[in-house]
């Protein structure tokens, strides 16, 4: 992840993050997250989120590679971990497809709020994604199972993470919407959606609908929010 300024970039690979400048291609710093469950950048590229095997959450500064915190999570992960710019929320999925937001209070104690999935899903042939606004104000949860040789079943909601409280939500069939999930905009402030070659985008109002009639691997907003990028398989 490129980092605020564009001088320098964080890489994180199999629990190993690395701060390299890009100027010089010289490595800065490099530390090891102990071979985690699963780890994470925050957007900006500044901070590394990782889940041990133990259970154990650690929050480090990438520059420094020091410690921000660390504590126990009791749930059973799944591999989905966020983390907002100022490592203040994080999002983690469970296997049971329940998304723990872990927020840090103003007395510095961590408080876990569980969102779990709708009555409809089915966790033994399905999965569940989290996605977090840049500053932690919004998450979005996306939820996928089959419920036929060639159909799916997928929804979303999208949560102030202040309050808990839904501010939209959406659920469809579609033959492919497996194949990429939504992304969120970096303030939160909108998501796109793809399945079976449309794309809607909402904001809140009535959606945007553009077919694209092809499929697509991967979408980007861009840091304005005014564009989408999509990639075609």
């Amino acid at each position: 992840r490129l980092h605020p300024g564009g001088e320098s970039l964080t890489l994180l690979d199999h629990g190993k993050a690395q701060v390299i400048q890009l100027a010089s291609g010289r490595l800065v710093r490099a530390f090891d997250t102990g071979n985690p469950f699963v780890a994470a950048l925050s957007p900006d590229g500044l901070t590394v989120a990782a889940l041990s095997r133990k259970g154990i959450l650690t929050v480090w500064d990438a520059r420094s590679a020091q410690t921000i915190d660390s504590w126990v999570f009791s749930g059973n992960a799944a591999p989905t971990l966020r983390i907002s710019n100022d490592a203040r929320v994080l999002a983690l999925a469970d296997s049971d497809a329940t998304v723990h937001l872990i927020q840090r209070t103003r007395t510095g104690l961590w408080r876990d709020r569980p969102f779990p999935p709708p009555a409809s899903y089915d966790d033994s042939i399905g999965h569940v994604e989290a996605y977090l606004a840049e500053d932690g104000s919004r998450l979005a949860l996306w939820y996928y199972s089959r419920i036929g040789m060639h159909e799916n079943r997928c929804a979303w909601r999208l949560y102030e993470t202040r309050t808990g409280k839904a501010r939209d939500e959406d659920s469809y069939s579609a033959s492919n919407c497996e194949d990429l999930g939504v992304v969120l905009s970096p303030s939160g402030r909108y998501l796109a959606d793809l399945a079976d070659g449309i794309l809607i985008v909402y904001s809140g109002r009535s959606p945007t609908l553009r077919n694209t009639g092809r499929r697509t691997e991967h979408m980007a907003f861009s840091p304005r929010e005014s564009l989408i990028a999509i990639e075609e398989a």
